[in-house]
């Protein structure tokens, strides 16, 4: 936690601050504040898109989303039995992609 203040107003402030001078919220940004923040944030990181095709950046079951999308546009589950994904990977329409480990506790 920051500065002593709960993990969610301090990430309240963090956001404060990048709206005041305009920045833009990238996916991965978003975690690194809830991470600084205190708040459990899930191990990723931000891919090419050919590595996304090469095979799986993370072992199963994990995320892939735009790095700089919001909400759930663009959002993929990939689970362990998932066929799907490698053809899927190879029409993936970003040029980056923001995979992060699933889990259903953080």
């Amino acid at each position: 936690m920051q500065d002593g203040a709960p993990p969610l107003q301090a990430l309240d402030r963090a956001f404060a601050v990048l709206d005041l001078f305009g920045a833009e919220r990238p996916e991965w940004g978003t975690s690194e504040v809830a991470r600084a923040a205190g708040l459990p944030v899930p191990e990723g990181r931000v891919v090419p898109k050919a590595q996304l095709t090469a095979g799986d950046p993370v072992p199963r079951p994990f995320v892939v989303k735009p790095p700089n999308e919001g909400s759930s546009v663009g959002v993929r589950i990939v689970r362990p039995n998932d066929n799907s994904w490698s053809v899927e990977a190879g029409q993936w329409a970003y040029e980056e992609a923001l995979v992060e480990r699933f889990s259903l506790s953080t």
